[in-house]
């Protein structure tokens, strides 16, 4: 099950990305406290936060971690149904081996 957890946090993550990216871009790049004046009704971040989420989006968008998300991503993705399988009660080593020899080829 834990495999298949993970598949499911991935794909919550995956189809959640461009909005993670969107909020964290919110707060890196809002207006500071001072320029906003007094009537200014606005969430305003103090720079810790702002930075914080500047490191994050240049490592969420970074070649090297979308590559190796999507790759996987796509791994567990073709675990999610063999793992749910197998940890179910009524597999046999017999069922087993023939699932894995069907989702090898």
């Amino acid at each position: 099950m834990r495999w298949a957890a993970r598949h499911d946090a991935y794909t919550h993550f995956f189809q959640s990305y461009h909005y993670i990216i969107k909020a964290f871009e919110h707060i890196s790049y809002s207006a500071n406290a001072e320029d906003c004046g007094k009537d200014f009704q606005a969430v305003v971040w103090d720079p810790k936060s702002k930075g914080d989420t500047a490191s994050l989006i240049a490592s969420l968008t970074s070649f090297n971690f979308i590559v190796t998300f999507m790759i996987l991503y796509d791994f567990l993705s073709h675990l999610a149904g063999v793992t749910v399988k197998l940890q179910g009660v009524s597999m046999d080593i017999v069922s087993y081996v023939t699932d894995v020899a069907l989702w090898r080829a």
